[in-house]
């Protein structure tokens, strides 16, 4: 008589699932703070502070999604998932603004003179951003963003 093994259960098809939905939700945010950046510019006082809100409780949400799921109930692909991603959510519009012009090839100088800002003020944001990213130079955030477009590009 044998005895029949116990089956292992196979967790991966739910976890790839909720690790689709947070990379999902996540792609949201980013599209959607993508086209807030493109229309800061226009909005006026009022209606920037209650996008920023609507934004941040967003953020929030899928941060508690993620948390409430676990830690390890997501996948980690080399291909699709990278903690220096993780940071472009938690950029500003105006910092979003400052690392596009320097993935464009933009100086601090003339970033300054398109934002109406000082050079110590870009000085400033681009701490910010690789504090936020968790890089070393303004080239390896240039990096994250450029490898972040590439992998979320839409096929044409």
């Amino acid at each position: 008589m044998t005895v029949p093994l116990p089956r292992r259960v196979d967790s991966t098809a739910p976890s790839r699932q909720l690790s689709y939905q947070l990379r999902n939700k996540a792609s949201v945010l980013a599209t959607l703070a993508d086209e807030i950046s493109g229309q800061w510019d226009k909005m006026d006082h009022q209606a920037r502070n209650a996008v920023m809100r609507k934004v941040h409780l967003l953020a929030l949400e899928l941060g508690q999604f993620a948390e409430r799921n676990g830690p390890s109930s997501g996948t980690t692909n080399a291909e699709t998932a990278s903690p220096w991603f993780d940071g472009l959510i938690f950029l500003t519009p105006r910092e979003y603004e400052v690392l596009r012009s320097l993935s464009l090839g933009a100086s601090t100088r003339r970033i300054g003179e398109l934002f109406g800002i000082s050079t110590s003020t870009v000085r400033s944001h681009v701490k910010s951003i690789l504090a936020k990213l968790g890089v070393h130079s303004r080239v390896e955030a240039v990096s994250v963003l450029l490898t972040w477009d590439a992998r979320n590009q839409q096929p044409a």
